[in-house]
């Protein structure tokens, strides 16, 4: 699935070798991440796919470097793997968060930072990871400063948010596009960045358009086909 996700962002095989080489990300132990990613719960793992997939095409349309991109999905696969530290009494829970329940979702990204930070390469996602639930209003999990928030940040950030309210989930169903982009827009400047939120409604228009006409039906939700 990884190899597909990076196919549909132009990475081809041999790309990835001299990446791997240049980056030090391996994709075989990205493989064995996400699978025990996975085998904790699927849901956080098919969101992950979607997340790494909008954020690569994303970046291929900001015009980065194959390296930045490769760098940029992985980062964006792993944006949850904190998720795998919170009981799945909280994350599928059909009701209102509590308090407390609610303080410990927003402990996520800080996990996440800690489980992957042992693979030397980590360096290269770390800030897509904790930072992804960041805000240019500061009133983000932790109030980092706009300034603070790196570009790669933002763009799982805006992908992440499209994704999750494009998803069914035990407190939600899943929005319409329309819905989900009059929310994404009254969050431009506040919560998202407002040119990269705008260059991402144009990547998944170009993304339905595709599959438009491959005679899939535009109001799908970004859930793998990749491609």
């Amino acid at each position: 699935m990884i190899q597909q996700i990076l196919f549909s962002a132009e990475i081809g095989k041999k790309d990835v070798a001299k990446l791997e080489a240049t980056t030090g990300i391996q994709i075989r132990e990205v493989g064995k991440i996400l699978y025990d990613v996975q085998d904790y719960h699927d849901g956080v793992y098919r969101h992950s796919l979607n997340v790494g997939y909008l954020t690569a095409q994303l970046a291929i349309r900001l015009g980065l470097s194959k390296a930045e991109v490769y760098i940029m999905c992985i980062g964006a696969l792993f944006h949850d793997i904190g998720k795998t530290k919170i009981p799945h009494s909280i994350l599928d829970k059909p009701d209102k968060l509590g308090n407390d329940e609610w303080e410990l979702i927003k402990e996520h990204p800080r996990r996440g930072f800690e489980l992957i930070s042992q693979y030397d390469w980590a360096y290269q996602l770390e800030p897509m990871i904790l930072l992804h639930h960041e805000r240019l209003d500061g009133k983000g999990y932790y109030s980092v400063a706009p300034q603070e928030i790196p570009l790669s940040a933002r763009m799982v950030s805006v992908a992440d948010a499209f994704d999750a309210m494009n998803s069914n989930r035990p407190y939600q169903r899943k929005q319409n596009t329309n819905n989900c982009w009059e929310q994404m827009e009254r969050c431009s400047g506040t919560q998202f960045d407002p040119n990269l939120l705008r260059l991402f409604r144009r990547t998944i228009d170009d993304i339905y358009y595709k599959r438009l006409n491959r005679g899939q039906y535009a109001s799908k939700s970004v859930q793998p086909q990749y491609g």
